[in-house]
């Protein structure tokens, strides 16, 4: 085999992206939805059949009828969310929490950008806060950190997010 994706200079940076489900927990996921990334065949039998005509579900999501690809992670809970699998493996859609303790567990060597997406609630944007910080003082102390030609940002974590969907989660800054 090849060198270890981490020893590789093209990877200079981990990116991932945050949203929060209706039950103010803290996931790793790109799109607002689930059609690119679920196994829909992953759940219990009949699962996301009753998921979609259940009133609650449908209330949070503000429609009377619902179809697979409209269910939005901000409106669902971690439980409903994680009844499924993920496409490419077995593994639920994974929890920020876990996803660092991923990144220490295999000895992440390189920085890390954390991409907000979607964070509405004060409980979940302090939960961020403290989990991003407790990890940069935990494990960023210690590791062994390899920084690539084109690096830019000023520290081993960053924190990004387009304007918009910083405002939607933060509030825009006072002038």
């Amino acid at each position: 085999g090849g060198p270890a994706l981490q020893d590789n200079w093209n990877f200079t940076y981990l990116e991932f992206d945050i949203r929060e489900t209706y039950d103010n927990k803290l996931v790793i996921s790109h799109d607002p939805n689930l059609d690119r990334v679920i196994n829909w065949e992953s759940a219990p039998k009949g699962y996301l059949d009753k998921l979609l005509k259940n009133a609650d579900v449908l209330k949070r999501h503000g429609k009377t009828k619902l179809k697979k690809d409209e269910l939005l992670i901000n409106k669902l809970y971690l439980s409903e969310l994680q009844s499924f699998k993920l496409k490419n493996g077995s593994e639920p859609m994974p929890l920020l929490e876990d996803y660092l303790s991923g990144a220490e567990l295999f000895h992440l060597r390189k920085p890390i950008a954390a991409e907000i997406k979607q964070i509405d609630s004060d409980l979940a944007r302090q939960d961020f806060i403290n989990q991003m910080y407790a990890f940069n003082k935990r494990y960023f102390r210690n590791a062994k950190i390899k920084l690539e030609k084109g690096f830019d940002f000023k520290d081993l974590l960053a924190v990004m997010s387009f304007a918009t969907y910083f405002d939607n989660s933060f509030g825009k800054p006072q002038s």
